[in-house]
């Protein structure tokens, strides 16, 4: 029996002894990029992909790629912020196959705007017409594209041009006739609709 006081002593002091404690993912989770870095990754692939990175811009918390391929000419840009690649545009593209190439314009750089501290970055975007759409990216790596109204280049022919409405004169709207048409009699709109409070 003494034989065993010692065996049955360490059992149980090895039970009293405690795991490694359970990793929080919040120790190790990490929200965001560097965009330089990123950038460097993107540019990689891209040469990877065949493309040449031909022009780089810094500035606003970002970092904008324009690469082109010699074997077929495909263009592409990518716009990286603390968010990761935001923006990734590329031609051809068979999504937009009007789209003819995409570039950073020779001197493109982030202004910084005066309103509200955003940046602006112009990106060229050619199809029948050559574009300019500006980008804008705020304190937080959002980025968005200036409306037609907004932007201040004119870019004539780059928008689609929606076709009006036609007006309908009152005396050839149809006539609606009983029983054509049935609402659903627990819509909102009826009384016996079901009331929450």
């Amino acid at each position: 029996m003494r034989r065993r006081w010692p065996i049955l002593l360490m059992v149980l002091l090895g039970g009293c002894v405690s795991e490694k404690p359970v990793m929080d993912p919040l120790d190790f989770l990490a929200a965001g990029v560097d965009p330089v870095e990123e950038a460097d990754r993107v540019a990689l692939q891209l040469g990877r992909a065949g493309y040449v990175v031909d022009r780089r811009v810094e500035g606003g918390g970002a970092v904008a790629i324009g690469a082109r391929r010699l074997r077929d000419g495909a263009s592409a840009v990518r716009l990286v912020t603390r968010r990761g690649v935001v923006l990734g545009l590329d031609a051809p593209d068979a999504r937009h196959p009007e789209r003819v190439a995409v570039r950073l314009p020779e001197g493109a750089n982030f202004l910084r705007r005066e309103l509200d501290g955003y940046h602006e970055l112009p990106i060229e975007v050619v199809t029948h017409a050559r574009c300019i759409a500006v980008l804008v990216v705020d304190g937080g790596g959002f980025v968005r594209e200036l409306s037609r109204d907004e932007n201040p280049h004119p870019n004539e022919g780059c928008y689609r041009e929606e076709e009006p409405e036609a007006d309908v004169p009152d005396d050839e709207v149809p006539e609606l006739e009983e029983g054509e048409f049935v609402i659903d009699e627990a819509s909102s709109g009826s009384p016996d609709a079901p009331v929450w409070d």
